[in-house]
């Protein structure tokens, strides 16, 4: 017996995955080629969730992945990282340390304050790298640097401190807003895990 085409179904299936949001209107076929890109279950065929690519929907699969990743591409775009918490807490974090050590005396240019400015622009420089490439993975591996030059800015503040480079009330600011990142930071992190 050959094989024929599903009759279409009448009734709209909505699946959502990373913020896109699909009304699928189709073939069992159809919505199941969909429902396999987006890597969950969509209720295709009444109640029953299918996991199955069946041989003659490749082709549509494919033009499919192609509409569905210039979606997310372009919603990626649209929203940034600058929407990131993350990332707008460690601006803020990198702009006061600017702030605080361009009062640092002139013998650390080369020492302290370069070392802390490096790495406190390293923390929201490696949010925005990590965000702009491909998969999770690897923004999981950039945040992971993130918390590590965070952890690198926490010791330059201390030892600052400890010198008497930075008075007492920078040194309580600049560690509130320190302390706030690493949590928020950490927090991203964990739910890319």
């Amino acid at each position: 017996m050959a094989d024929q085409p599903d009759p279409p179904i009448e009734e709209v299936v909505t699946t959502e995955e990373g913020g896109l949001k699909l009304n699928l209107l189709g073939s069992v076929r159809e919505r199941t080629a969909v429902a396999i890109l987006f890597g969950g279950l969509a209720n295709v065929a009444g109640s029953r969730p299918f996991y199955i690519l069946l041989d003659s929907s490749r082709e549509m699969c494919v033009n499919c992945f192609k509409v569905i990743s210039n979606k997310r591409q372009e919603i990626r775009q649209k929203n940034g990282y600058k929407n990131l918490i993350a990332w707008e807490k460690s601006d803020q974090l990198a702009c006061l340390i600017y702030e605080i050590t361009a009062g640092f005396p002139r013998s650390e240019l080369f020492g302290l304050t370069s070392q802390l400015r490096r790495a406190a622009l390293s923390i929201p420089a490696n949010i925005v790298e990590g965000y702009a490439r491909a998969s999770q993975n690897e923004f999981h591996r950039f945040l992971s640097i993130s918390l590590g030059s965070l952890a690198e800015v926490g010791y330059f503040l201390d030892f600052s401190y400890r010198q008497k480079i930075i008075s007492k009330e920078d040194f309580q600011k600049v560690s509130r807003l320190h302390e706030e990142c690493g949590r928020i930071i950490w927090s991203l992190y964990k739910s890319k895990t």
